[in-house]
């Protein structure tokens, strides 16, 4: 079978691995092949310190402060949030001045990285980047891959991806991509992107584009299939664009677990490791009016609950883990009444958090329930104050239901991490100030918040039909991985005026937060936050 690289690329905040690679390494092991998963984010964000250490990179950011000030804030915010300074990663106030100053810092690095390396993609590079390409890629260069795979998360990484697919391309091998970022938007990998007044082929840097779950398809493709259009789930340009019929795994209990052996658990920034787990596939209720989330997954399906805790047991003796982060879009209340009841069995002693939609079937038994098999975290899809903006989003929620269990999870001893999302079309500032008025009045039971403003991403329900939403102007980005449109609105506030709004009451907005406003962005955080605060 071919040799694979799979690469997890830069830039997003490395507090665990990722689970789609090692979902993805653990499938083709099985199947016999010679795969081996490098995370070029971790790596990208070390070797970045590293360079601004020694002083070959050169930060500029507008907090003024003299160097080497900034350069030994960003070694030490580092090693803090990786628990390699003793006590400090749980001493709140210091926590939040390098969780906040880490995150500001490779804010700016990573904005003069693409500036300057995106060059590249129009055939000129400084020299300084082209040593750090040549460094950041070596271990996979290294490795002589046969066929190179990029796992893309979130739409950041896209463009790193193709910077470093332009490192391989001489190598003459394949290059695939896939992972939600890609499957939301698979045809552009063969158009054209605008860089600097340059038109970039980027058909010329990727050959392959998987849709939906990878497992199938790489496994096909690794096999060394003539023809792609035998393969599900792959998009290619032969001549003109194909596009073959996506597949999903049946049987979710027949996948192994996921396999991080190649992954180093102790260089990523979490004091204990957090692996992600998931429980299902997909999203039971599919309605929400501003997501696009149905795109990463055709069909949801579970696994058994036999076969969640097996994993949880079998990652915890293999990597001596206690704590796991379920990435399912939301778990449902019956599954988790069952999962709790099989953890409390199993006595493993796990600490873990979830995303759950705040419906009056997590009552008090079963919040209790779960805090003792091992919850200590839950991120509710709270969104919206008002009862009509939730009805018109098709959330399925009530505004009095939420308030019973947040307070129910709270005194359960489950910390609540509250998303809202500002700005859905037609919100009235009246609504607007019923939302800040629904988490001041819960501020006890919330922990932390989520905080958003309403983006219109293509083919969401209000892309599709945007009459109902008295949406107008729709206007779609120059960039065409960026899935985001700009529009009017016929009624309730425009774009502008909620972020002016938002601005405006941002001083009440941080109120809210209990410890951190950084566990918004570092959730596993929050979990271990939860937990030591339980256990003091």
């Amino acid at each position: 079978m071919t040799k694979i690289a799979l690469i997890f690329p830069p830039s997003v905040l490395p507090t665990n691995p990722p689970l789609g690679l090692a979902q993805l390494l653990a499938h083709l092991r099985v199947k016999g092949a010679e795969v081996r998963g490098f995370d070029l984010n971790l790596r990208y964000r070390e070797l970045m310190i590293r360079k601004v250490m020694d002083g070959e990179i050169i930060m500029k950011l507008e907090n003024r402060l003299p160097p080497p000030v900034n350069e030994i804030l960003l070694d030490r915010s580092a090693e803090v949030l990786r628990g390699r300074k003793g006590e400090e990663f749980f001493v709140a106030r210091r926590y939040n001045q390098y969780a906040s100053f880490y995150r500001y810092a490779f804010d700016e690095l990573d904005k003069m990285f693409v500036d300057v390396a995106s060059q590249g993609l129009y055939g000129q590079k400084g020299t300084w980047m082209e040593a750090f390409l040549s460094e950041l890629i070596e271990p996979v260069r290294a490795y002589r891959p046969e066929m190179v795979g990029f796992s893309l998360l979130f739409t950041q990484q896209i463009l790193y991806a193709l910077i470093l697919a332009k490192e391989f391309k001489p190598l003459g091998i394949p290059i695939i991509a896939g992972g939600p970022a890609a499957s939301s938007v698979p045809q552009a990998f063969f158009g054209s992107l605008n860089v600097k007044e340059h038109s970039i082929d980027v058909g010329s840097l990727i050959d392959y584009v998987v849709v939906g779950e990878g497992e199938v398809p790489l496994a096909a493709l690794a096999e060394g299939f003539d023809d792609p259009s035998k393969i599900p789930g792959l998009v290619y340009r032969r001549g003109r664009i194909f596009e073959t019929e996506s597949q999903v795994a049946e049987d979710l209990d027949a996948l192994q677990p996921p396999d991080y052996g190649d992954f180093d658990l102790t260089d990523y920034y979490s004091p204990s490791p957090v692996l992600p787990i998931a429980a299902s596939r997909g999203c039971y209720w599919r309605r929400c009016s501003f997501c696009v989330h149905y795109k990463s997954y055709l069909r949801y399906r579970v696994k058994s609950v036999e076969k969640v805790v097996g994993e949880m047991e079998s990652l915890q003796k293999r990597y001596g883990v206690n704590h796991f982060s379920f990435v399912d879009e939301m778990i449902h209340p019956k599954q988790f009444d069952k999962l709790s009841d099989s953890l409390i069995t199993a006595d493993l002693g796990v600490r873990f958090y979830a995303l759950a939609k705040p419906t009056n079937e997590f009552d008090r038994p079963l919040l209790q329930k779960m805090h003792r098999a091992g919850a200590r975290a839950i991120l509710w899809g709270v969104e919206s104050g008002s009862q009509r903006l939730l009805d018109l989003m098709e959330k399925g929620t009530k505004v009095e239901e939420m308030e019973g269990v947040l307070r129910a999870a709270s005194e359960a001893g489950i910390w609540n991490m509250a998303f809202v999302l500002f700005g859905f079309p037609t919100e009235t500032r009246e609504e607007f100030l019923e939302t800040l008025e629904f988490l001041k009045r819960n501020r006890v039971h919330i922990g932390t918040l989520g905080q958003s403003i309403f983006t219109l991403e293509i083919d969401s329900p209000v892309y599709r039909t945007p009459e109902r939403f008295k949406v107008r102007e729709i206007k779609t980005g120059r960039n065409p991985f960026y899935a985001a449109c700009d529009f009017q609105v016929k009624e309730g506030l425009s774009p502008k005026e909620v972020y002016e709004l938002k601005n405006r009451h941002e001083g009440e907005l941080n109120s809210l937060y209990k410890v951190s406003p950084e566990f918004g962005y570092y959730r596993n955080h929050m979990l271990l936050y939860a937990e030591r605060q339980e256990r003091d």
